[in-house]
């Protein structure tokens, strides 16, 4: 990450010299995703390739093993996002290393979803709104979503487990039913649950994250 936050400084200071470092810029900003994109592709994909590759040819290469490291999808994505917006100068390149550690990896955007913008997000992580009200409120988002995951995503789970383990050729047709209910109900507040509990935690760090999930069994459309 800190070597990402040196290169877009230098893109956006290439950029702000006028259009003769346009060209400057502009690779900066194409090593920028290259290379994200790139340490993606290495931990999420050499495995698959050496299985396949071995699978294909007969060959013995032996796996990495390599260890997935916890949620680096939303780091690469969110990263590229930021990258475009500092390059297209929808945005300014942050200069404080705290704060795009905080926009690219702030935990309740992480847990929550949404590629937040940094012209939206960034002015609240420069002075976070902590009040009393914002505490309150976060606690209680926190709370219900607890209760969505815990009470009823939990509970619905062994339903499906046990009928999923009965096998699909001996269930009944209304057990079927009972069964695609129940993991569409855990499924929904599964997410659900842990969506409000991250606006809850950002509500009280003085954060305010996008809602990421607003019924999504209503949309009309893949898009919506």
């Amino acid at each position: 990450m800190a070597m990402m936050f040196a290169l877009l400084r230098l893109g956006h200071e290439a950029r702000k010299r006028g259009k003769g470092n346009e060209k400057g810029a502009k690779t900066v900003m194409i090593i920028s995703c290259v290379g994200n994109l790139a340490i993606l592709g290495f931990f999420k994909y050499t495995d698959f390739a050496i299985d396949n590759l071995n699978a294909l040819t007969g060959a013995g290469f032996a796996p990495l093993g390599l260890a997935l490291p916890i949620g680096i999808s939303f780091y690469t994505f969110q990263l590229l996002s930021y990258t475009v917006d500092v390059y297209r100068g929808e945005v300014y390149a942050e200069r404080n290393f705290l704060r795009f550690a905080g926009l690219i990896a702030a935990f309740p955007k992480i847990v929550s979803g949404p590629l937040v913008r940094q012209k939206t997000f960034g002015p609240e992580l420069k002075k976070p709104g902590f009040s009393r009200e914002k505490l309150e409120d976060g606690f209680t988002w926190f709370v219900v979503g607890l209760g969505l995951k815990v009470l009823i995503a939990d509970a619905l789970g062994p339903v499906w487990a046990e009928i999923r383990t009965i096998g699909y050729e001996s269930i009944s047709t209304p057990m079927a039913w009972l069964g695609a209910l129940s993991y569409s109900l855990q499924l929904y507040f599964d997410f659900h649950g842990y969506s409000m509990m991250a606006l809850g935690l950002g509500e009280m760090l003085g954060l305010t994250i996008p809602r990421n999930f607003v019924f999504p069994y209503t949309a009309r459309s893949v898009s919506e």
